[in-house]
C-alpha cells in the first residue's frame, strides 16, 4: 500500500522532509499538498480518508483540506477569493519594464 524504493516513493521522501510513505492511489501532486500537515500520523490518516462523498482525493479537495487557493472555485468563498487574486495589480518583472521615452 506504501510506495518507497520506486520512483513515486523518492518523490514522497523529497516532499516529506526524507519519510518514504505514499499511497499508492493518491497521486504525487496530492502528496505534495497535503504534505504541509506537519503531523505524520494525521498527514497519513487524511490521505486514506478521502473527502466526504468523494471515492478519491482531487488536487483541489487537497487543496481545500490545506486553505490553499483552488482552480476550479465552488464555493462563495472561493470564488471571491479568485476574483480578488486575479484582480489583483501585478508588477513586472524588471525585465519587462520598459524605460521611459525621452
Amino acid at each position: 500500500m506504501y510506495g518507497g524504493e520506486d520512483e513515486r516513493g523518492s518523490q514522497a521522501e523529497a516532499a516529506h522532509g526524507g519519510v518514504a510513505r505514499q499511497v499508492a492511489e493518491v497521486s504525487f501532486a496530492v502528496h505534495n499538498v497535503l504534505a504541509s500537515i506537519a503531523d505524520e500520523e494525521e498527514r497519513f490518516a487524511t490521505i486514506l480518508t478521502p473527502p466526504p462523498g468523494r471515492s478519491r482525493w482531487t488536487l483541489d479537495e487537497a487543496k481545500r483540506r490545506t486553505g490553499r487557493q483552488v482552480a476550479k472555485p465552488v464555493t462563495p468563498l472561493e470564488k471571491i477569493s479568485a476574483i480578488h487574486t486575479l484582480a489583483a495589480p501585478s508588477t513586472p518583472s524588471p525585465r519587462t519594464r520598459r524605460s521611459p521615452r525621452r
